[in-house]
């Protein structure tokens, strides 16, 4: 007869006294599995085993389509899905799918209200497990998120995106053209009201010099101040972020921007539309679903594009005899059945090995090139 271990405090059962103990240590929290190179600890040896390939690099485990390495096979069986289109994880109340079964709990907390991630300095909660630790940096000041143009640094990543956009975005540049004297120079043309987001950027070894009254500047703000008094242009400065604007037309366009704003990234938008879309990426809802096939998407546009490639606008398209996928055109369907049938066309030169599409077979070879070991 076989014996089974039955945990008191959850009532799983398991069937070897191994696999017992290290159940147990879930509840207790004791982690006797600890990192030689950082203060790493783990309830579970294959857990420890599969972190210190983070440290050695390495990536034992294969992707037969594409090339791509990972550290463990569960990552692999998820990225599998990508190639396949396979959402194993279905939604009981909407019908939304997702790849992974965390996915799926995380976006039934819409549904429910469930926030189960609580910080314990001021009782906030949250549905996802990724943002209690970025809520808690606002307690603790920590800043992790460094801008890469100025060195300025943000407690929350969405901060820093809007900053960047904000301050250092190229398209809020006045960019001065050359001129045959070899100075940097922006005609008064240049100006107009639909110009937005002035920066405070100096640019090395060049200076802004008025096509009309000759005057020269070295800052951006300065000079752009300065056009838009040629053109009887108010510049006006954003409340929220302290962005100029050239004309009151300009700030109105620009402040609707901080009328919906992303919680989770920092990012903005003109529309609540945009933004409930957006947010479809971040909790991973596609509420848009192929009619000729079972793919979904976050925005209505994507599945657009998705009809068009795929199904030729809704004319019959090519069905694949294995899992009934369709398919706009032969090739496409040739294609897709070499995910079935195994076959291999693509050969490395290097090495001879054999890949399914040229995607993965490219990747190999920037792998060999580089010297990085695969795994067979």
């Amino acid at each position: 007869k076989e014996m089974k271990f039955e945990c008191t405090t959850c009532g799983k059962t398991m069937t070897t006294r191994h696999s017992f103990n290290e159940h147990q240590r879930l509840h207790t929290g004791e982690k006797p599995y600890k990192c030689s190179q950082c203060d790493a600890s783990f309830t579970i040896q294959t857990n420890l085993r599969t972190h210190m390939r983070k440290h050695s690099g390495e990536k034992p485990f294969v992707c037969e389509s594409c090339g791509q390495c990972f550290r463990n096979r569960s990552t692999l069986t998820v990225h599998r899905r990508r190639h396949t289109q396979e959402r194993p994880y279905a939604c009981t109340v909407c019908g939304a799918r997702f790849r992974q079964s965390d996915s799926c709990k995380t976006h039934m907390r819409i549904h429910t209200g469930e926030k189960p991630f609580e910080c314990n300095v001021c009782g906030k909660t949250f549905a996802n497990r990724g943002n209690l630790p970025s809520h808690m940096r606002l307690h603790t000041g920590e800043r992790l998120f460094q801008c890469e143009y100025c060195g300025k640094k943000f407690t929350l990543k969405g901060t820093m995106q809007k900053h960047v956009n904000s301050i250092h975005n190229p398209q809020n540049v006045v960019k001065p053209s050359s001129s045959s004297l070899g100075r940097r120079l922006v005609k008064v043309e240049t100006v107009q009201e639909e110009y937005c987001g002035v920066t405070t950027s100096t640019l090395a070894g060049g200076c802004f010099e008025c096509s009309a009254c000759a005057l020269q500047f070295s800052r951006q703000t300065e000079f752009v101040v300065h056009m838009a008094g040629h053109n009887g242009l108010e510049v006006l400065s954003c409340t929220v972020c302290k962005k100029l604007c050239v004309g009151q037309e300009a700030l109105e366009r620009h402040t609707k921007a901080h009328k919906h704003v992303c919680e989770i990234c920092g990012k903005n938008f003109t529309s609540s539309n945009n933004l409930t879309q957006h947010m479809n990426l971040h909790l991973d809802v596609r509420p848009y679903k192929c009619q000729y096939c079972d793919v979904a998407f976050h925005r209505n546009n994507s599945l657009w594009s998705h009809i068009k490639a795929r199904h030729n606008y809704g004319l019959p398209a090519y069905q694949c005899t294995h899992c009934n996928k369709r398919f706009a055109t032969p090739s496409q369907l040739t294609h897709h059945l070499r995910y079935h049938t195994g076959e291999r066309f693509h050969a490395c030169e290097l090495c001879g090995r054999m890949f399914v599409n040229r995607s993965g077979l490219q990747r190999h070879t920037r792998r060999v090139r580089m010297g990085v070991r695969e795994r067979d």
